[in-house]
C-alpha cells in the first residue's frame, strides 16, 4: 500500500543503507547468526526485496493526498445498493474478555497476566459475564442496538482440558449459544482463537511446533461438529439457520482472530505469553505466523470433509481468518522527520512487508516468504489459496513512524484512550482497498468459476473513548469510509464493531501503570454492577440507527424471499 512520502523516489549510499538496515534489524531481533556484512550482502542481492521497496515508493503520493480526508456519512443517504451489499452488521466479542471462567491453572493467558501482576477478567471492574447471561445479552442486543450479527470465540481451555479430552458441557454450552443467535435472528461468527490457549498447549510450544497444529486441527472440528449436530437436530433452528443461508447471511467460521497479533505480542513485544527472551525475535514471529497460517488451511480441509460426510444437507461453512492491518506511515511533523523521511519510509515498508506480505503471499501462491530474506525458510502448500470462502480485516489505526520509533498522537481531535491507536477513518477504506487487491480478487480468481472477488468482512474496529460526541463522530467517519469502499465496487458484505459491551482489555506489561485497560472502554454498552443489563450508550446512538437501517431492510429482504420459497414450493407441490 502507499506510505507517506513527498518524495516517492530517493537515494542512499550502500554504507548507510548497511549501517541503517543492520541498526533495524538488531532493533527487531532479526540478526541471530548472521554477521553485518553477511546481512548487508544478503540484502543488498534479494531482487525481490529491492522489486518490493520501489513498488511500494512509487505509490507514496496517493496516501499524502487523503491523509486527512473526512467520511460526513448521512443515514439518510444509504442507498439500496449499500443496504443490499451488507448482509452481516453487529459486535464482536472474545469469551477471555467478557466472561470470567478462566484461571492461571488453565488458560495460557491467566498464566501470564498472573506473573506480571496484571488484572483479570475477574476483577470487580469487570462485571459483565456472557457465560451465565448469553440469552440475555443476545435479546437484550437485538432489541437495544439492532445488530444483525455477533462474533464470539471459544474458549478451548474451557472445552479441551487436556489434548484430546473434550468436556461434552462446554461443547454444549457453546452449541446452545449458537442456536441461540439463531433464534434471535443474528448471524452467529463464530472465533476458534482469540488470542488464548489452554495452559497444556503452550506447555508443548504452542505454534512454535509445527506438530501441535493437528490437535488445533482436531479441536476445531470437534467444535464444529458439536455446534453442526445440535443445529442439526433441532428442526426449527435448522429450517432458520437454512434460511438465513439463502439469505447471503450464513455464519461465519473463523479461525484465527489476528494471528500476527499472536505472534507480534509474544515473540518480539513481549506483551503476551510466552514473553520468553530466549524465544524473541523475527524468525520466532515468522515460525508461528507461518505455522498459525497453516493450521488455517488443514482446519478448513478438516471441517469440509466433517460437513460433506456428516451434514451435507446443510448450507456449506463460510471458513476465513481474521487479518489485522496496522500501517506504518512516516511522519511529518518536524524538519527532523522530513529529514529522515526516506529512512523511515524504507523501514516503514520493510515492516509492512514482514507484517503482511508474507500471509498475502501464502493465500495467493502457496508460498509462505517475506520479501525480506533471512528470517525464516520458504514454506508451501498449493492448497492455501483454495482456502478461504472470504477473508476478513480488523482495523483501527495507522502507526506515524520516525525510523524505528511510534510518534504519539498530539492533536485531540485524532486522539484515543488507546495511545497505540489514533483516528484515521481513511485507513479503513486503505486497508480494504489493499485487503481486496491483495487477497480478495486474486484468490477469486483462483477459487471462484467466475472470477468475482471473495467478499470482505471488518470484523473488528472500534474507538477507546469515554467521550460520547468522540463515539459518535467515530462511527459517522469510520461507517462513512466503509460506505465509500461499497460506491467504489468493493465487495464489502459486513462490518462488525469492537465491541458489544465494556469488557476486560489486554493489559500492558511496559508500563507502570497497571490498571490500565480500565481506561479503554470500547462498549456500545455499559454494564450494570450485577452483569444483568446493557445499557447503550449515547455514543453509540450513531452505530444504532445504521445497525437498525440495515435490520429494516433485511427485513424486507427476508419477507420478499419468503414469499418467492412459498411460491415455488406451491408450485412444486
Amino acid at each position: 500500500m502507499p506510505l507517506n512520502s513527498s518524495n516517492p523516489t530517493f537515494f542512499v549510499s550502500k554504507k548507510s543503507l548497511k549501517a541503517l538496515f543492520c541498526a533495524l534489524l538488531m532493533t527487531t531481533g532479526g540478526i541471530q547468526a548472521l554477521s553485518l556484512q553477511q546481512t548487508f550482502s544478503y540484502i543488498i542481492g534479494a531482487p525481490s526485496l529491492v522489486k518490493y521497496l520501489c513498488k511500494t515508493a512509487l505509490n507514496n503520493k496517493s496516501y499524502k493526498k487523503d491523509e486527512d480526508k473526512k467520511y460526513d456519512l448521512d443515514l439518510e443517504d444509504l442507498s439500496s445498493k449499500i443496504k443490499n451489499q451488507i448482509k452481516l452488521f453487529g459486535v464482536s466479542t472474545s469469551e477471555h474478555q467478557c466472561s470470567n471462567k478462566c484461571t492461571p491453572e488453565i488458560c495460557n493467558w491467566s498464566r501470564f497476566a498472573q506473573k506480571n501482576d496484571l488484572k483479570q477478567p475477574n476483577d470487580e471492574n469487570y462485571p459483565c459475564n456472557f457465560w451465565d447471561n448469553y440469552e440475555s445479552y443476545i435479546k437484550q442486543l437485538k432489541e437495544k442496538t439492532g445488530i444483525t450479527a455477533m462474533r464470539f470465540s471459544i474458549e478451548r481451555a474451557l472445552v479441551e482440558t487436556a489434548e484430546g479430552q473434550f468436556d461434552q458441557k462446554a461443547l454444549n454450552h457453546y452449541a446452545d449459544v449458537f442456536k441461540c443467535y439463531i433464534e434471535n435472528d443474528i448471524t452467529p461468527v463464530v472465533c476458534f482463537h482469540h488470542y488464548t490457549d489452554p495452559y497444556w498447549f503452550a506447555k508443548k510450544g504452542g505454534f512454535e511446533n509445527e506438530e501441535n497444529s493437528a490437535s488445533f486441527v482436531n479441536y476445531c472440528t470437534k467444535v464444529y461438529e458439536a455446534i453442526m449436530e445440535k443445529v442439526f437436530q433441532d428442526a426449527t433452528i435448522r429450517n432458520k439457520f437454512i434460511f438465513m443461508c439463502c439469505q447471503g447471511r450464513a455464519p461465519l467460521w473463523l479461525t484465527f482472530n489476528s494471528p500476527e497479533g499472536v505472534a507480534f505480542k509474544g515473540y518480539r513485544q513481549m506483551e503476551g505469553p510466552p514473553a520468553d527472551p530466549k524465544k524473541k525475535g523475527l524468525s520466532w514471529v515468522l515460525r508461528v505466523l507461518k505455522n498459525m497460517c497453516e493450521s488455517h488451511v488443514q482446519v478448513y480441509k478438516s471441517i469440509n470433509k466433517t460437513h460433506k460426510e456428516k451434514f451435507s444437507s446443510l448450507p456449506k461453512p463460510t471458513i476465513s481468518l481474521m487479518k489485522n492491518i496496522t500501517q506504518l506511515d512516516t511522519a511529518n511533523k518536524t524538519w527532523m522527520h522530513t529529514l529522515c523521511r526516506p529512512l523511515t519510509n524504507f523501514i516503514c515498508t520493510i515492516g509492512n512487508d514482514i507484517q503482511n506480505e508474507c500471509m498475502y503471499n501464502f493465500f495467493t501462491t502457496g508460498e509462505f516468504k517475506t520479501n525480506t530474506p533471512g528470517f525464516i525458510e520458504t514454506h508451501k502448500n498449493p492448497d492455501a489459496p483454495k482456502s478461504l470462502d472470504c477473508i476478513c480485516i480488523n482495523y483501527y489505526s495507522n502507526q506515524k513512524m520516525h525510523l524505528t520509533g511510534r510518534v504519539p498522537e498530539t492533536n485531540e481531535e485524532y486522539k484515543t484512550d488507546n495511545t497505540n491507536y489514533r483516528m484515521y477513518p481513511h485507513g479503513l477504506y486503505r486497508a480494504i482497498a489493499e485487503i481486496s487487491d491483495r487477497i480478495a480478487k486474486p484468490v477469486g480468481a483462483i477459487k471462484n468459476k467466475d472470477g468475482k472477488p471473495l467478499p470482505i468482512y471488518i470484523t473488528e474496529n472500534g474507538i477507546a473513548t469515554k467521550d460520547d460526541k468522540k463515539r459518535n463522530y467515530f462511527y459517522q467517519q469510520y461507517l462513512g469510509a466503509l460506505v465509500q469502499a461499497i460506491k467504489d465496487d468493493y465487495p464489502v458484505r459486513g462490518y462488525l464493531t469492537w465491541t458489544a459491551f465494556d469488557n476486560y482489555e489486554w493489559p500492558k506489561t511496559n508500563t507502570s501503570n497497571k490498571n490500565q485497560s480500565d481506561n479503554r472502554v470500547y462498549g456500545l454498552c455499559t454494564v450494570s454492577k450485577d452483569g444483568k443489563t446493557l445499557t447503550p450508550k449515547k455514543g453509540a446512538q450513531f452505530f444504532i440507527d445504521f445497525a437498525k437501517t440495515i435490520r429494516a431492510h433485511s427485513y424486507s429482504r427476508s419477507l420478499a424471499l419468503s414469499n418467492v420459497l412459498k411460491k415455488t414450493t406451491s408450485k412444486t407441490l
